[in-house]
């Protein structure tokens, strides 16, 4: 079962994932030359990462790269990496490798083997280890970019690759950016730890959800809550 830090407001919250996630990062680094470190999109986590991008880290050690990615250009104001290019890749944290994972190729069903074979060689090239990735939760139950019900989420959860193609349906929680590429279950459980982060009491019920449900189609981040390969800090407030 996930270990669980439940907070009374935001500021705690952060302060705290920031402490926990640079000792995850210490710890892995005690012991090896590089690490990789795996980043969600969202706007929960924006404040986090401008304050890390200020911190001494070794930050020539770590290599960055987006858990997921809207199939969008990289200037839209949609795009991770646009996000990560403005918050955290700055400052002290400017000459960190970074990986995304957006290409030129389509995500429209005729290209997508062919944009996931690109994103899966260059996250094969990822340093090991895998210290630590920071997932977000929706309040539909998803996790990375693995929506519920999505054309290739059941692929996406079987498959021992690094990366997928989704196409959700579209929602109140997608908008109109359901072409998606994730990080697949198999990739993100070689992390030595997974920090997953939401906020609210809606969401709060999905994840006491998740955590018995028998359907990970339904609610996908029961994959994560439910399994015992890695290790998974849960961080939320109302």
């Amino acid at each position: 079962m996930p270990a669980e830090f439940f907070f009374k407001d935001r500021s705690s919250l952060l302060a705290q994932l920031q402490q926990d996630l640079c000792a995850q990062l210490e710890s892995t680094l005690a012991h090896s030359a590089r690490a990789s470190l795996f980043l969600s999109g969202g706007s929960t986590p924006v404040p986090l990462y401008k304050n890390l991008a200020s911190l001494p880290l070794p930050w020539q050690r770590l290599h960055v790269a987006l858990v997921d990615e809207r199939w969008v250009p990289l200037d839209s104001a949609a795009s991770n990496e646009r996000m990560l290019r403005e918050t955290l890749l700055v400052d002290a944290a400017a000459t960190v490798q970074f990986t995304g994972m957006k290409n030129a190729l389509s995500l429209t069903g005729n290209e997508d083997a062919e944009a996931v074979d690109r994103c899966n060689a260059l996250y094969a090239g990822l340093p090991h280890p895998y210290s630590a990735a920071l997932l977000g939760m929706g309040p539909d139950g998803h996790t990375a970019s693995l929506f519920p019900h999505a054309k290739g989420l059941a692929h996406a959860l079987r498959v021992q690759e690094h990366c997928a193609a989704i196409h959700a349906i579209e929602s109140a929680v997608t908008g109109q950016y359901t072409q998606r590429m994730t990080m697949t279950p198999w990739s993100l459980l070689q992390c030595e730890r997974l920090f997953l982060l939401f906020t609210g009491d809606d969401k709060r019920a999905v994840y006491e959800n998740a955590k018995t449900i028998a359907d990970p189609v339904a609610l996908p981040t029961a994959v994560f809550l439910q399994q015992t390969t890695a290790p998974v800090d849960v961080y939320w407030c109302p």
